[in-house]
């Protein structure tokens, strides 16, 4: 957990996760299931997108520029990650809090 929070702006792998904690990428999954109860790519994917929320919080970029501040290159794909994890786009998200909405 702290090599993806200190990695995720990178384009890491689950693989790159399993090499540097020593483990296998099928004995990292068990172990993730077993202690915070999802795969290790959704709690990375998960983390990205919290950190992605942050940053639209502070109005820190385009969409573009956030997607790949949180390692993810293709803000397409991050544009649907986000709208699958917080129930809107990361332009909803940014147009509710402008307007004073509650965040996810």
């Amino acid at each position: 957990m702290d090599y993806i929070a200190n990695n995720f702006s990178r384009p890491i792998t689950v693989n790159d996760i399993a090499s540097h904690v020593s483990l296998s990428r099928s004995r990292l999954y068990r172990v993730f299931m077993q202690q915070i109860f999802i795969s290790p790519q959704q709690y990375l994917t998960e983390f990205r997108i919290r950190e992605a929320a942050r940053l639209l919080q502070r109005r820190s970029g385009s969409i573009k520029e956030i997607a790949i501040a949180v390692g993810i290159e293709d803000p397409l794909y991050f544009s649907t990650v986000f709208k699958q994890i917080t129930g809107k786009s990361p332009k909803n998200y940014m147009e509710n809090l402008i307007n004073g909405a509650p965040d996810i």
